[in-house]
């Protein structure tokens, strides 16, 4: 998934795509690039782990503070926090966590994280403090072609504010 300001006529179909793989990888270039562009947020380079209980995309604001995101593809017409997974179990905030919560960005820091690259210990030492790092959700509707961007509001990521300018985002403004 090369860095780019705009999506391709490609990524739009492949978030169609049956494969979730290619789908959700679609759906993460979308991200990237719409929150670039409406936010101002730049992705870091860091290493994806294989076992998909990862970050989807560690992103940072012009102060380098570090901005998660998790991003859902799905047609399904639900509210975010109903479109995440559990996540890790950690057993000091109670068990299994859901995606996007303090605890489940506390069990990404001790077992998701990559070793090779610059990006990967920024990441690992700004979620040492879980608690202070924003999570944004986006979801995209790959039959609508629109996406919604959302702040989790609670801790446990129940809670999630729509932040999408105008109600939804056509992706077609991200495509060239």
């Amino acid at each position: 998934m090369a860095c780019s300001n705009y999506c391709t006529q490609a990524d739009l179909k492949d978030l169609s795509s049956p494969n979730i793989t290619v789908s959700g990888a679609a759906g993460e270039k979308f991200a990237k690039v719409i929150l670039a562009h409406e936010m101002g947020l730049k992705a870091y380079n860091f290493t994806k782990m294989s076992n998909n209980r990862g970050l989807d995309l560690a992103m940072h604001n012009p102060s380098q503070r570090l901005v998660v995101v998790e991003v859902k593809t799905s047609v399904q017409n639900k509210p975010f926090d109903q479109l995440l997974k559990p996540g890790y179990n950690v057993p000091e905030r109670g068990g299994v966590q859901k995606q996007g919560s303090v605890g489940w960005l506390q069990g990404v820091q001790e077992h998701a994280l990559g070793q090779g690259k610059k990006a990967d210990g920024i990441i690992r030492e700004s979620l040492k403090q879980p608690e202070n790092v924003p999570v944004l959700g986006v979801q995209i509707n790959p039959e609508t072609k629109m996406a919604h961007f959302f702040i989790r509001t609670d801790q446990d990521a129940f809670e999630w504010k729509d932040m999408t300018p105008g109600g939804s985002i056509p992706l077609e403004y991200y495509v060239r």
